[in-house]
């Protein structure tokens, strides 16, 4: 049984008492999930702490931690340096700083597409860093990642574009035909199934591209530039979109330059500035 006096651990075992006070619910109300999204939601994580090499009942409680980890690249440019930073699981976290700053260098190192040249990355108390390439994959099916050109396969339809995330990990022709349209449906696209990117609004492209990151239900949700090329109304419209699927309790993380879009949303906001975390910001005090 683990017990500790801090509020923060990568996870606790079945029995420990880690629930919220009364005070701290009623300061922060919000819609619970109903009971099918916490069962989906539970199972990911158990597919998660599989991936990571978790073993035994537990609840994710420090999703992420970024220890003194530094980012050099070949050609000599400080990406990163020295940052510290820990998200808990269920966190809406934006990532905001001027091109360069180092925002994207941070969403390659939670997939691992980059290592760090110094420090450790851990996800659920397990290091990345040292986790061997052939794990990588695996781990990643509890990630989305969503990017501000949309990146979708412009000869398939909405349906296979999304559909195609599910194949390539293996899922079975009933489970595809059956999730498909559910999520679909979340990011407001029933009835464009089969359309072609290039018969797509910017708008519609992006959320085909929320729907391609959310159908394997991943506990993580890495946005990129989302809205980048994107109207305001649109942009909005995205952003009411992420935080339904925040609420639903997958952990979130955006990289972006809309300081208008973060001042409004009343999130945590981790500032970079020349690859060094300038300012950690709580919920409302950016």
């Amino acid at each position: 049984m683990c017990r500790t006096t801090s509020k923060k651990w990568f996870f606790f075992f079945d029995g420990d008492d880690v629930s919220p006070s009364a005070r701290d619910r009623k300061a922060k109300p919000e819609r619970q999930p109903d009971r099918d999204e916490r069962e989906v939601f539970l199972k990911r994580k158990s597919e998660m702490a599989s991936a990571l090499g978790v073993s035994g009942r537990w609840r994710l409680y420090m999703l992420v931690q970024f220890y003194n980890v530094s980012k050099i690249y070949p050609n000599g440019v400080k990406a990163l340096d020295d940052i510290s930073l820990k998200i808990d699981r269920g966190e809406f976290i934006f990532l905001v700083g001027q091109s360069g700053a180092g925002k994207s260098t941070i969403t390659k190192l939670l997939i691992r597409e980059e290592i760090p040249t110094r420090g450790q990355i851990f996800i659920a108390s397990r290091s990345i860093v040292r986790m061997k390439r052939s794990q990588v994959p695996k781990m990643r099916r509890s990630m989305g990642m969503v990017f501000q050109d949309f990146k979708l396969l412009e000869n398939k339809t909405v349906f296979e574009n999304i559909s195609f995330a599910m194949e390539v990990i293996g899922a079975p022709d009933k489970e595809i035909v059956k999730r498909v349209p559910e999520v679909i449906q979340m990011v407001g696209l029933k009835g464009k199934e089969d359309r072609f990117p290039g018969e797509l609004s910017g708008g519609e492209q992006q959320r085909v591209g929320i729907a391609r990151a959310l159908i394997n239900r991943p506990l993580l949700l890495i946005a990129d530039e989302p809205t980048g090329n994107l109207d305001q109304k649109t942009s909005e419209g995205i952003m009411e979109l992420l935080f339904d699927i925040n609420r639903k309790g997958t952990t979130v993380v955006m990289a972006t330059h809309a300081l208008d879009l973060v001042r409004a949303a009343r999130k945590r906001v981790l500032v970079l500035e020349k690859g060094r975390l300038a300012s950690d910001n709580p919920p409302g005090e950016f």
